[in-house]
C-alpha cells in the first residue's frame, strides 16, 4: 500500500499486526486512517484499494482515553467526560452523512456563514497544551475560510488549528499559540490538504516553553520543523 505526500511516496506493508513503512514511521495515526478509507477515496488520497479492517476510528480514539471526543453525530462528548458542545447560529445542519464510513455515519455540516460550535469553559480542558497536549480532527476543507482563517478548532485568540493560503486546490495547515510577547505561528511549508478531500489532522504541542515547536500529523505523515515540512512564520516570545 502507498500514500503520496509532497511528491514523495511512502510504501507501507502489513506484517502480522504491525505496519512497516519506508520514509518515516507508520504509527497508530496512519493505522487509524487506513481503517477508515473506502475504495473510492483511496485513489484520491494515494492509497491502494486494500483496507485493513477490524478497528473503527472511534474505538482507536477512545483507546487513547481522550479528555474529550466529539463525533458530531450529536452534541454529546463520546469520551464520557461530559463536555457537551453547543451549536451556534442557524447554519448548523445535524444528521448529515459523515466522513467516517466505518463508524456511526452521522455528522454536522456548517454553511460557512452563520454556523459554529462552542464548548463550555471547564478547568480540565482550559489549557490543553500546558505540559503537552494534542488535538485532532477528520476534516474536508472546501476553502481557506473567511479572511484566510479556516478554523478547525480554537480557543478564542489563545490558540487555533486552522487552514490558510488556498492555492491550486490545496490549503496549508497552520497552528498559532499566544504568548505574553509575540504569538507563535507555524504552518506547513507547502499546501498539504486537498480541497474537497477528507484528511485526518493532528497537532501535538507543549506550550510550557517558547522554544518548543508543534508537530503536525497529516494522514499519518509527520510535518515538523526538524524535517523541513513545517515552517515557523512567527517566533513566540
Amino acid at each position: 500500500q502507498q500514500i503520496r505526500d509532497g511528491g514523495q511516496t511512502i510504501i507501507i506493508t502489513l506484517s502480522g499486526a504491525t505496519w512497516e513503512a519506508t520514509m518515516g514511521d507508520c504509527n497508530e495515526i496512519t493505522e487509524r486512517l487506513i481503517d477508515q478509507l473506502v475504495s473510492d477515496e483511496n485513489e484520491l488520497l494515494g492509497w491502494n484499494n486494500i483496507v485493513r479492517g477490524g478497528v473503527s476510528y472511534e474505538d482507536a480514539v477512545l483507546t487513547d482515553v481522550p479528555l474529550a471526543y466529539w463525533r458530531l453525530a450529536d452534541t454529546a462528548d463520546t469520551s464520557g467526560n461530559g463536555y457537551t458542545i453547543n451549536t451556534v447560529g442557524s447554519g448548523v445542519t445535524q444528521d448529515v452523512t459523515g466522513l467516517l464510513t466505518r463508524s456511526y455515519n452521522e455528522a454536522m455540516a456548517f454553511d460557512g456563514i452563520n454556523a459554529g460550535l462552542t464548548i463550555n469553559d471547564t478547568a480540565a480542558i482550559r489549557n490543553i497544551f500546558d505540559a503537552g497536549g494534542a488535538a485532532e480532527a477528520v476534516i474536508r476543507p472546501l476553502s481557506d475560510g473567511e479572511g484566510d482563517n479556516g478554523r478547525i478548532v480554537s480557543k478564542g485568540n489563545v490558540w487555533a488549528l486552522f487552514v490558510v493560503e488556498q492555492s491550486g486546490g490545496l490549503v496549508k495547515l497552520a497552528f498559532r499559540q499566544e504568548f505574553s510577547g509575540t504569538t507563535g505561528w507555524w504552518q506547513t511549508a507547502a499546501g498539504a490538504l486537498a480541497l474537497g478531500a477528507r484528511s485526518h489532522v493532528v497537532v501535538t504541542y507543549n506550550s510550557d516553553a517558547t522554544t518548543n515547536d508543534p508537530t503536525f500529523w497529516i494522514n499519518g505523515y509527520e510535518y515538523s520543523v526538524a524535517n523541513g515540512l513545517l515552517t515557523e512564520t512567527s517566533t513566540p516570545v
